[in-house]
């Protein structure tokens, strides 16, 4: 499966990678641990925040965020790389 994404629309924007840092969530109740990497992004004004990935990306990536429900409250969710930065 690639990680490629197309850009869906309004309710999207597309953050370049600043930095990875790779952490394990720990499982509860006998349940597997689960590998995450935590994406250091910047946005439009260069406050920098992170999201939480299962899927691995490098520092340079172009990322595809757009909003996602989970436990009735709407997050910030990887949908996918973007693609080459367009030229100028």
């Amino acid at each position: 499966m690639s990680k490629e994404a197309r850009l869906p629309g309004d309710g999207v924007m597309v953050a370049q990678v600043l930095t990875v840092s790779r952490e394990v969530f720990r499982g509860k109740n006998g349940e597997a641990d689960t590998p995450m990497h935590r994406l250091y992004l910047a946005d439009a004004h260069g406050r920098v925040g992170y999201v939480y990935c299962r899927t691995e990306y490098q520092a340079g990536d172009r990322i595809v965020l757009g909003l996602s429900e989970r436990d009735g409250r709407l997050r910030l969710a990887v949908l996918g790389l973007a693609g080459p930065a367009p030229n100028n």
